[in-house]
């Protein structure tokens, strides 16, 4: 403000225009508006990276088991025997479960405890088997004891008696 201000009559505003064109500016000490925007601003979200490696890992495996000249291994036929087993036996445990409530004498009584013994022996033996081979044995040897047991359950009459299933004691398969 250098100059006088020059009041002129007939325009006042013109006046007070060119007196505030005059003043100096002012810059404050700091930029407020830049701070405030970062802090409102919000927060920028990292996508997580598990999903690149996981289709990284499974193109690598698409890669290796599609690899020309590979062949694929053949699934042995052994599972599928063994799969046979279990359904069947969970097809005679429906059946003894039918045969559950028919009165029975004491020596059948006693005959179908035995037999449920070795059975309950033989899932003890399955829980622990790590051979396959071990594993379709037992699954065999349950089958024919719960086939035992249901014809007991059945006629009340036990066919090992008539040893036409040919069971050993159990004493002599415990491994």
């Amino acid at each position: 403000m250098s100059e006088p201000l020059h009041k002129s009559p007939d325009r006042p505003e013109a006046a007070i225009g060119e007196a505030l064109r005059q003043l100096p500016l002012l810059q404050p000490e700091r930029d407020l508006w830049a701070s405030l925007a970062r802090e409102l601003a919000p927060p920028q979200k990292r996508r997580p990276r598990w999903p690149y490696w996981l289709s990284a890992a499974a193109a690598v495996l698409l890669t290796v088991l599609l690899w020309p000249g590979r062949t694929l291994p053949t699934t042995p036929t052994e599972p599928d025997a063994l799969h046979a087993w279990i359904a069947h036996s969970q097809q005679l445990e429906g059946t003894l479960r039918q045969l559950e409530s028919r009165p029975t004498d004491a020596e059948t009584a006693l005959a179908g405890a035995e037999l449920e013994d070795l059975i309950g022996l033989t899932d003890l033996q399955l829980s622990v088997a790590e051979k396959p081979e071990d594993e379709l044995a037992l699954w065999k040897q349950r089958v024919l004891l719960m086939n035992e047991l249901t014809e007991l359950r059945r006629s009340g009459r036990s066919t090992a008696a008539n040893e036409s299933v040919g069971m050993m004691p159990a004493s002599y398969r415990i491994n």
